[in-house]
């Protein structure tokens, strides 16, 4: 099957293709029992989960829906917007207006 990710025109993120695999979850599965943390987030950690759950079986199948809400968690705009402005450097000029003034 393939895997893909649509972006709306709202900027929230759609992954379609893995309805069959949901389907074998076992039911009250909640995807905050899988640990992720030993894993970066990104879309290729996706799509190698995604490969992986193909083949191996129901453990790779939780893991992969666990890394892709995490995944979908990650690319809300408001997130996406939140890690540009943490990652936006602001430096204030060493000589401005006000501190000419003060000399």
């Amino acid at each position: 099957m393939t895997l893909s990710m649509l972006t709306k025109g709202d900027g929230t993120l759609v992954i379609k293709g893995d309805g069959f695999l949901e389907a074998k979850l076992p039911e009250g599965f909640d995807v905050a029992e899988i640990d992720v943390s030993d894993v970066g987030i990104n879309a290729q950690t996706v799509a190698q989960a995604y490969n992986d759950a193909e083949c191996r079986g129901i453990e790779a199948i939780k893991r992969y829906f666990a890394i892709k809400t995490a995944f979908e968690r990650q690319q809300e705009p408001k997130n996406v917007h939140n890690a540009y402005v943490r990652s936006t450097v602001t430096n204030t000029p060493a000589i401005t207006s006000a501190s000419l003034k003060n000399e």
